[in-house]
């Protein structure tokens, strides 16, 4: 499957495998993944969950170097591999999350329609998305792509007072990420929260 999505992303969607692997690699990956989930009958409700362990070792392992190292330049054949095609098919991933599953196949449908036979650069699939969604991405492909910070949010306090519950979140990790929190009350009913970010100038629908 990998082999035969490399017809779209890397022979039609021509991208310079050595400056920018992860997006021939990453998104190639990623639409695999996707179609054996399919096609496969999987019916796992994350199919990048192995894809996100692999991009957890990594992060953890204090090798990995930002995606955009030259290809001959990581220092090891790990980290360019989790960096080029987990790392890269998680970028597709979490975009999914930043601006909704429906405006992620748009974007990647409108990328290839424009960029077909041409050589895109990151800031082309970024435009894209921008586009489509309607939010500035900006602060995303710097901090995923040209860093190796990391996204990792926690609950700092839980205070209750009479019958109000104050929680309070803190960001851990160095990279900012919009928000979907899910709250289970004692009585199993369920409400959800959304926390945008101030620089994306905007929110994705129906989060």
């Amino acid at each position: 499957a990998h082999e035969l999505a490399h017809s779209w992303f890397q022979h039609i969607l021509a991208t310079n495998e050595s400056k920018h692997e992860w997006m021939d690699e990453g998104f190639t990956s990623f639409i695999s993944k996707l179609c054996m989930s399919e096609i496969m009958d999987l019916d796992k409700e994350n199919p990048f969950e192995s894809t996100y362990k692999g991009y957890r070792n990594l992060a953890l392992s204090g090798k990995e170097q930002p995606q955009t190292t030259h290809a001959d330049r990581y220092a090891l054949n790990f980290a360019y591999g989790i960096s080029a095609y987990s790392k890269g098919s998680i970028f597709l991933s979490q975009l999914g999350y930043v601006i909704g599953q429906d405006k992620l196949m748009q974007t990647i449908r409108t990328y290839y329609d424009e960029f077909k036979f041409k050589h895109p650069v990151p800031n082309d699939v970024k435009r894209v998305a921008e586009k489509i969604s309607g939010v500035e991405l900006d602060w995303y492909l710097t901090d995923w792509t040209q860093t190796t910070n990391t996204i990792d949010y926690g609950i700092k306090t839980v205070t209750a007072e009479d019958n109000v519950t104050k929680v309070t979140l803190e960001r851990i990790g160095l990279m900012p990420m919009p928000l979907d929190i899910l709250i289970v009350y004692n009585d199993g009913s369920r409400e959800t929260f959304y926390a945008p970010l101030q620089m994306m100038r905007g929110e994705k629908e129906n989060p």
